[in-house]
Protein backbone atom coordinates (compact mmCIF):
# COMPACT_ATOMS: atom_id res chain seq x y z
CA UNK A 1 0.00 0.00 0.00
CA UNK A 2 1.33 3.41 -1.02
CA UNK A 3 2.14 6.16 1.43
CA UNK A 4 -0.64 8.39 0.10
CA UNK A 5 -3.23 5.65 0.56
CA UNK A 6 -1.89 4.87 4.05
CA UNK A 7 -2.21 8.55 5.01
CA UNK A 8 -5.77 8.53 3.70
CA UNK A 9 -6.66 5.58 5.95
CA UNK A 10 -4.95 7.18 8.95
CA UNK A 11 -6.81 10.44 8.42
CA UNK A 12 -10.15 8.62 8.31
CA UNK A 13 -9.28 6.60 11.42
CA UNK A 14 -8.02 9.59 13.40
CA UNK A 15 -11.12 11.74 12.88
CA UNK A 16 -13.47 8.93 13.94
CA UNK A 17 -11.15 8.00 16.83
CA UNK A 18 -11.17 11.55 18.24
CA UNK A 19 -14.97 11.59 18.04
CA UNK A 20 -15.16 8.23 19.82
CA UNK A 21 -12.82 9.29 22.65
CA UNK A 22 -14.90 12.39 23.29
CA UNK A 23 -18.24 10.58 23.10
CA UNK A 24 -17.34 7.59 25.29
CA UNK A 25 -15.53 9.73 27.88
CA UNK A 26 -18.52 12.05 28.06
CA UNK A 27 -20.84 9.09 28.64
CA UNK A 28 -18.71 7.87 31.56
CA UNK A 29 -18.49 11.40 32.93
CA UNK A 30 -22.26 11.89 32.80
CA UNK A 31 -22.63 8.87 35.07
CA UNK A 32 -20.80 10.89 37.76
CA UNK A 33 -22.77 14.11 37.33
CA UNK A 34 -25.39 13.27 39.97
CA UNK A 35 -22.65 12.62 42.53
CA UNK A 36 -20.99 15.91 41.61
CA UNK A 37 -24.26 17.81 42.05
CA UNK A 38 -24.79 16.07 45.40
CA UNK A 39 -21.32 17.12 46.60
CA UNK A 40 -21.84 20.72 45.53
CA UNK A 41 -25.44 21.22 46.67
CA UNK A 42 -26.01 18.86 49.59
CA UNK A 43 -22.53 18.23 51.04
CA UNK A 44 -21.00 21.69 51.03
CA UNK A 45 -17.89 20.74 48.98
CA UNK A 46 -16.26 23.61 47.09
CA UNK A 47 -16.27 23.71 43.29
CA UNK A 48 -12.45 23.69 43.26
CA UNK A 49 -12.30 20.41 45.17
CA UNK A 50 -14.94 18.83 42.92
CA UNK A 51 -13.11 19.90 39.74
CA UNK A 52 -9.87 18.51 41.16
CA UNK A 53 -11.47 15.10 41.68
CA UNK A 54 -13.11 15.17 38.24
CA UNK A 55 -9.80 15.94 36.52
CA UNK A 56 -8.29 12.84 38.14
CA UNK A 57 -11.05 10.69 36.65
CA UNK A 58 -9.90 11.25 33.07
CA UNK A 59 -6.86 8.90 33.14
CA UNK A 60 -9.11 6.23 34.69
CA UNK A 61 -11.71 6.77 31.96
CA UNK A 62 -9.23 6.89 29.10
CA UNK A 63 -7.75 3.46 29.75
CA UNK A 64 -11.22 2.12 28.89
CA UNK A 65 -12.35 4.61 26.25
CA UNK A 66 -9.24 4.44 24.03
CA UNK A 67 -9.88 0.81 22.93
CA UNK A 68 -13.61 1.55 22.61
CA UNK A 69 -12.91 4.60 20.44
CA UNK A 70 -10.51 2.57 18.30
CA UNK A 71 -13.22 0.00 17.60
CA UNK A 72 -15.63 2.77 16.61
CA UNK A 73 -13.01 4.33 14.33
CA UNK A 74 -12.24 1.05 12.55
CA UNK A 75 -15.89 0.05 12.08
CA UNK A 76 -17.03 3.47 10.88
CA UNK A 77 -14.04 3.92 8.54
CA UNK A 78 -14.35 0.56 6.79
CA UNK A 79 -18.12 0.90 6.78
CA UNK A 80 -17.89 4.16 4.84
CA UNK A 81 -15.23 2.90 2.46
CA UNK A 82 -17.20 -0.25 1.75
CA UNK A 83 -20.53 1.51 1.26
CA UNK A 84 -18.88 3.86 -1.27
CA UNK A 85 -17.40 0.92 -3.19
CA UNK A 86 -13.82 1.92 -2.40
CA UNK A 87 -12.93 -1.35 -0.67
CA UNK A 88 -13.96 -3.43 -3.70
CA UNK A 89 -12.15 -1.04 -6.04
CA UNK A 90 -8.97 -1.36 -4.02
CA UNK A 91 -9.29 -5.13 -4.02
CA UNK A 92 -9.71 -5.11 -7.80
CA UNK A 93 -6.60 -2.92 -8.06
CA UNK A 94 -4.57 -5.57 -6.27
CA UNK A 95 -4.65 -4.26 -2.68
CA UNK A 96 -5.45 -7.13 -0.31
CA UNK A 97 -7.70 -6.76 2.71
CA UNK A 98 -4.67 -7.51 4.90
CA UNK A 99 -2.89 -4.59 3.25
CA UNK A 100 -5.88 -2.33 3.95
CA UNK A 101 -5.85 -3.52 7.57
CA UNK A 102 -2.18 -2.61 8.15
CA UNK A 103 -2.82 1.13 8.76
CA UNK A 104 -5.46 0.18 11.34
CA UNK A 105 -3.04 -2.28 12.97
CA UNK A 106 -0.34 0.40 13.19
CA UNK A 107 -2.89 2.75 14.70
CA UNK A 108 -3.82 -0.02 17.16
CA UNK A 109 -0.17 -0.37 18.22
CA UNK A 110 0.01 3.34 19.05
CA UNK A 111 -3.34 3.16 20.84
CA UNK A 112 -2.21 0.04 22.72
CA UNK A 113 0.99 1.73 23.89
CA UNK A 114 -1.00 4.73 25.12
CA UNK A 115 -3.43 2.39 26.90
CA UNK A 116 -0.49 0.58 28.50
CA UNK A 117 0.97 3.84 29.82
CA UNK A 118 -2.44 4.73 31.23
CA UNK A 119 -3.14 1.35 32.83
CA UNK A 120 0.34 0.83 34.30
CA UNK A 121 1.27 4.37 35.30
CA UNK A 122 -1.20 7.23 34.93
CA UNK A 123 -4.37 5.48 36.06
CA UNK A 124 -2.87 4.06 39.31
CA UNK A 125 -1.34 7.48 40.02
CA UNK A 126 -4.70 9.17 39.42
CA UNK A 127 -6.44 6.69 41.72
CA UNK A 128 -3.93 7.37 44.51
CA UNK A 129 -4.31 11.11 44.07
CA UNK A 130 -8.07 10.73 44.03
CA UNK A 131 -7.97 8.81 47.32
CA UNK A 132 -5.86 11.60 48.83
CA UNK A 133 -8.18 14.30 47.46
CA UNK A 134 -11.25 12.54 48.81
CA UNK A 135 -9.52 12.02 52.13
CA UNK A 136 -8.69 15.72 52.24
CA UNK A 137 -12.35 16.49 51.59
CA UNK A 138 -13.31 14.12 54.39
CA UNK A 139 -10.77 15.79 56.66
CA UNK A 140 -12.64 19.06 56.37
CA UNK A 141 -16.14 17.72 55.76
CA UNK A 142 -16.95 14.17 56.86
CA UNK A 143 -20.48 14.42 55.46
CA UNK A 144 -19.01 14.59 51.94
CA UNK A 145 -17.29 11.23 52.40
CA UNK A 146 -20.21 9.28 53.87
CA UNK A 147 -22.48 7.31 51.53
CA UNK A 148 -25.88 5.89 52.27
CA UNK A 149 -25.80 2.15 52.90
CA UNK A 150 -21.97 2.03 52.85
CA UNK A 151 -19.50 1.40 55.67
CA UNK A 152 -16.90 4.19 55.82
CA UNK A 153 -13.67 2.90 57.40
CA UNK A 154 -10.96 5.36 56.30
CA UNK A 155 -10.79 6.86 59.82
CA UNK A 156 -8.44 4.78 62.00
CA UNK A 157 -10.33 3.34 64.95
CA UNK A 158 -13.80 4.07 63.57
CA UNK A 159 -16.30 2.57 61.14
CA UNK A 160 -19.38 4.65 60.35
CA UNK A 161 -22.54 3.46 58.59
CA UNK A 162 -25.72 5.41 57.82
CA UNK A 163 -28.80 3.91 56.24
CA UNK A 164 -29.99 7.35 55.16
CA UNK A 165 -28.36 10.81 54.97
CA UNK A 166 -30.73 13.78 55.01
CA UNK A 167 -29.79 17.17 53.50
CA UNK A 168 -27.67 19.15 54.14
CA UNK A 169 -25.74 15.97 54.94
CA UNK A 170 -25.23 16.25 58.70
CA UNK A 171 -28.35 14.34 59.77
CA UNK A 172 -28.10 10.55 59.71
CA UNK A 173 -30.74 7.88 60.17
CA UNK A 174 -30.13 4.23 60.99
CA UNK A 175 -26.60 4.78 62.28
CA UNK A 176 -23.99 2.15 63.17
CA UNK A 177 -20.71 3.25 64.76
CA UNK A 178 -17.86 0.85 65.54
CA UNK A 179 -15.27 2.24 67.96
CA UNK A 180 -11.99 0.25 68.09
CA UNK A 181 -9.72 2.97 69.45
CA UNK A 182 -8.82 1.04 72.60
CA UNK A 183 -6.73 -2.06 71.99
CA UNK A 184 -8.63 -5.25 72.73
CA UNK A 185 -11.95 -3.45 73.19
CA UNK A 186 -14.82 -2.87 70.81
CA UNK A 187 -17.89 -0.70 71.16
CA UNK A 188 -20.65 -1.04 68.57
CA UNK A 189 -23.32 1.68 68.68
CA UNK A 190 -26.74 1.42 67.05
CA UNK A 191 -28.86 4.58 66.91
CA UNK A 192 -32.09 5.71 65.32
CA UNK A 193 -30.60 9.10 64.45
CA UNK A 194 -27.26 10.86 64.45
CA UNK A 195 -25.94 14.38 63.91
CA UNK A 196 -22.51 15.54 62.71
CA UNK A 197 -21.22 18.87 64.02
CA UNK A 198 -18.00 20.20 62.45
CA UNK A 199 -15.07 21.71 64.29
CA UNK A 200 -13.03 22.76 61.27
CA UNK A 201 -10.36 24.52 63.32
CA UNK A 202 -9.27 21.25 64.94
CA UNK A 203 -10.17 19.00 61.94
CA UNK A 204 -12.63 16.92 63.88
CA UNK A 205 -16.38 16.32 64.05
CA UNK A 206 -18.74 15.66 66.91
CA UNK A 207 -21.01 12.69 66.29
CA UNK A 208 -24.13 12.81 68.40
CA UNK A 209 -26.21 9.63 68.51
CA UNK A 210 -29.79 9.58 69.79
CA UNK A 211 -32.14 6.79 70.88
CA UNK A 212 -30.06 3.63 70.64
CA UNK A 213 -27.94 1.03 72.36
CA UNK A 214 -24.30 -0.02 72.55
CA UNK A 215 -22.68 -3.45 72.69
CA UNK A 216 -19.34 -3.23 74.51
CA UNK A 217 -16.78 -5.88 75.30
CA UNK A 218 -13.60 -7.71 74.40
CA UNK A 219 -13.85 -9.74 71.15
CA UNK A 220 -11.00 -12.03 72.24
CA UNK A 221 -12.98 -13.15 75.27
CA UNK A 222 -16.31 -13.24 73.48
CA UNK A 223 -17.97 -11.20 76.25
CA UNK A 224 -20.26 -8.25 75.42
CA UNK A 225 -22.61 -6.08 77.44
CA UNK A 226 -25.58 -4.21 76.02
CA UNK A 227 -26.55 -0.77 77.29
CA UNK A 228 -29.24 1.59 76.01
CA UNK A 229 -28.80 5.35 75.78
CA UNK A 230 -30.84 8.42 74.93
CA UNK A 231 -27.93 10.57 73.76
CA UNK A 232 -24.28 9.69 73.15
CA UNK A 233 -21.55 12.03 71.87
CA UNK A 234 -18.03 11.30 70.67
CA UNK A 235 -15.36 13.32 68.89
CA UNK A 236 -13.92 11.83 65.69
CA UNK A 237 -10.49 13.12 64.65
CA UNK A 238 -10.03 13.57 60.91
CA UNK A 239 -6.33 14.37 61.00
CA UNK A 240 -4.69 10.97 61.34
CA UNK A 241 -2.38 9.83 58.59
CA UNK A 242 -2.94 8.88 54.95
CA UNK A 243 -6.06 7.39 53.43
CA UNK A 244 -6.24 3.66 54.02
CA UNK A 245 -8.19 2.95 50.84
CA UNK A 246 -5.24 3.69 48.54
CA UNK A 247 -3.12 1.17 50.44
CA UNK A 248 -5.67 -1.61 50.00
CA UNK A 249 -6.84 -1.09 46.44
CA UNK A 250 -4.67 -3.04 43.95
CA UNK A 251 -5.82 -0.69 41.16
CA UNK A 252 -4.10 2.20 42.95
CA UNK A 253 -0.74 0.42 43.36
CA UNK A 254 2.22 1.28 41.17
CA UNK A 255 3.76 -1.46 39.02
CA UNK A 256 6.54 -2.15 41.56
CA UNK A 257 4.10 -2.15 44.50
CA UNK A 258 1.80 -4.49 42.63
CA UNK A 259 4.69 -6.87 41.95
CA UNK A 260 5.66 -6.91 45.63
CA UNK A 261 2.04 -7.52 46.63
CA UNK A 262 1.88 -10.54 44.29
CA UNK A 263 5.14 -11.99 45.65
CA UNK A 264 4.04 -11.40 49.25
CA UNK A 265 0.61 -12.90 48.58
CA UNK A 266 -1.18 -9.76 49.74
CA UNK A 267 -4.81 -9.03 48.76
CA UNK A 268 -5.39 -12.68 47.91
CA UNK A 269 -5.70 -13.16 44.16
CA UNK A 270 -6.78 -9.56 43.61
CA UNK A 271 -3.24 -8.29 43.01
CA UNK A 272 -2.52 -11.04 40.45
CA UNK A 273 -5.82 -10.41 38.68
CA UNK A 274 -5.04 -6.69 38.58
CA UNK A 275 -1.64 -7.39 36.99
CA UNK A 276 -3.28 -9.40 34.21
CA UNK A 277 -6.01 -6.77 33.86
CA UNK A 278 -3.45 -4.07 33.15
CA UNK A 279 -1.56 -6.33 30.73
CA UNK A 280 -4.69 -7.34 28.81
CA UNK A 281 -6.06 -3.85 28.16
CA UNK A 282 -3.53 -2.86 25.44
CA UNK A 283 -4.18 -6.13 23.58
CA UNK A 284 -7.87 -5.24 23.40
CA UNK A 285 -6.86 -2.66 20.77
CA UNK A 286 -5.46 -5.39 18.50
CA UNK A 287 -8.50 -7.61 19.08
CA UNK A 288 -10.88 -4.75 18.25
CA UNK A 289 -9.11 -4.07 14.92
CA UNK A 290 -9.33 -7.69 13.81
CA UNK A 291 -13.04 -7.76 14.65
CA UNK A 292 -13.80 -4.22 13.49
CA UNK A 293 -12.43 -4.44 9.93
CA UNK A 294 -14.65 -7.29 8.66
CA UNK A 295 -17.55 -6.02 10.75
CA UNK A 296 -17.28 -2.58 9.14
CA UNK A 297 -17.30 -4.09 5.67
CA UNK A 298 -20.38 -6.19 6.39
CA UNK A 299 -22.19 -3.40 8.27
CA UNK A 300 -22.07 -1.23 5.16
CA UNK A 301 -24.75 -3.33 3.47
CA UNK A 302 -27.94 -1.46 4.26
CA UNK A 303 -27.28 -0.66 7.93
CA UNK A 304 -24.48 1.88 7.71
CA UNK A 305 -26.32 4.27 10.02
CA UNK A 306 -26.37 1.56 12.71
CA UNK A 307 -22.59 1.26 12.95
CA UNK A 308 -22.51 3.03 16.32
CA UNK A 309 -25.13 0.63 17.72
CA UNK A 310 -23.13 -2.34 16.46
CA UNK A 311 -20.01 -0.97 18.16
CA UNK A 312 -21.88 -0.51 21.44
CA UNK A 313 -23.11 -4.09 21.25
CA UNK A 314 -19.59 -5.40 20.66
CA UNK A 315 -18.16 -3.28 23.47
CA UNK A 316 -20.88 -4.54 25.80
CA UNK A 317 -20.13 -8.18 24.94
CA UNK A 318 -16.38 -7.66 25.36
CA UNK A 319 -16.56 -5.93 28.73
CA UNK A 320 -19.14 -8.40 30.05
CA UNK A 321 -16.74 -11.24 29.23
CA UNK A 322 -13.82 -9.22 30.60
CA UNK A 323 -15.42 -8.31 33.93
CA UNK A 324 -16.99 -11.75 34.39
CA UNK A 325 -13.60 -13.37 33.77
CA UNK A 326 -11.99 -11.13 36.38
CA UNK A 327 -14.67 -11.97 38.95
CA UNK A 328 -14.22 -15.70 38.36
CA UNK A 329 -10.44 -15.32 38.57
CA UNK A 330 -10.69 -13.51 41.91
CA UNK A 331 -12.87 -16.34 43.24
CA UNK A 332 -10.24 -18.90 42.29
CA UNK A 333 -11.99 -20.52 39.33
CA UNK A 334 -8.93 -21.67 37.44
CA UNK A 335 -5.72 -19.75 36.67
CA UNK A 336 -6.03 -15.99 36.94
CA UNK A 337 -4.72 -15.34 33.42
CA UNK A 338 -7.40 -17.53 31.83
CA UNK A 339 -10.26 -15.53 33.29
CA UNK A 340 -8.76 -12.11 32.53
CA UNK A 341 -7.49 -12.92 29.03
CA UNK A 342 -10.54 -14.91 27.91
CA UNK A 343 -12.24 -11.89 26.30
CA UNK A 344 -9.09 -10.84 24.39
CA UNK A 345 -8.36 -14.36 23.15
CA UNK A 346 -11.98 -14.88 22.08
CA UNK A 347 -12.06 -11.62 20.11
CA UNK A 348 -8.64 -12.29 18.55
CA UNK A 349 -9.77 -15.72 17.34
CA UNK A 350 -13.14 -14.47 16.12
CA UNK A 351 -11.47 -11.49 14.40
CA UNK A 352 -8.99 -13.71 12.55
CA UNK A 353 -11.83 -15.94 11.29
CA UNK A 354 -13.98 -12.96 10.26
CA UNK A 355 -11.03 -11.33 8.49
CA UNK A 356 -10.30 -14.51 6.52
CA UNK A 357 -13.96 -14.82 5.53
CA UNK A 358 -14.23 -11.15 4.50
CA UNK A 359 -11.02 -11.37 2.45
CA UNK A 360 -12.34 -14.40 0.56
CA UNK A 361 -15.68 -12.70 -0.08
CA UNK A 362 -14.03 -9.51 -1.34
CA UNK A 363 -11.86 -11.58 -3.68
CA UNK A 364 -14.96 -13.10 -5.28
CA UNK A 365 -16.62 -9.68 -5.59
CA UNK A 366 -13.54 -8.02 -7.05
CA UNK A 367 -12.73 -10.63 -9.74
CA UNK A 368 -15.50 -9.61 -12.17
CA UNK A 369 -14.33 -5.99 -11.89
CA UNK A 370 -10.71 -6.89 -12.46
CA UNK A 371 -11.54 -8.90 -15.61
CA UNK A 372 -14.21 -6.48 -16.86
CA UNK A 373 -17.08 -8.96 -16.46
CA UNK A 374 -20.66 -7.80 -16.58
CA UNK A 375 -22.52 -8.15 -13.34
CA UNK A 376 -21.17 -6.73 -10.10
CA UNK A 377 -19.75 -3.24 -10.27
CA UNK A 378 -18.58 -0.68 -7.73
CA UNK A 379 -21.18 1.51 -6.09
CA UNK A 380 -18.90 4.59 -6.01
CA UNK A 381 -15.69 5.95 -7.41
CA UNK A 382 -12.31 5.81 -5.79
CA UNK A 383 -11.73 8.95 -3.73
CA UNK A 384 -9.59 11.62 -5.42
CA UNK A 385 -7.69 11.93 -2.15
CA UNK A 386 -5.74 8.78 -3.01
CA UNK A 387 -4.05 10.18 -6.11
Amino acid sequence: MGKTLARYFRRELLSAFALGVGAFTLVLLLARILKVVDLLVNRGVSARQVLSVLSLLFPVFLELTLPMALLLAVVSTFCRLSSDGEIVALKAAGVSLVGMTLPALRFAVVCGLATGVLSWSLSPWARREMHRALYEIASTNLTAALREGTFYDDIPGFVVYAEEIAPPGNRLRGVVLVDDRKAGERHVFFAREGFLLRDAGKRRVLLRLEDGWVESGRPALGKFEETTFTTYETWISLDSGTPAASNRDPKALSASELGRAIVAGESGRSALVEWHRRASLPFACLAFVLVGVPLGIRTARGVRSHAFSVVLGLVLVYYLLWTAGQDLARKGWGPAWVGVWFADLSFLLAGALFLFSANRELFLRARPIAFGAVGRRTEGAVSPGWS
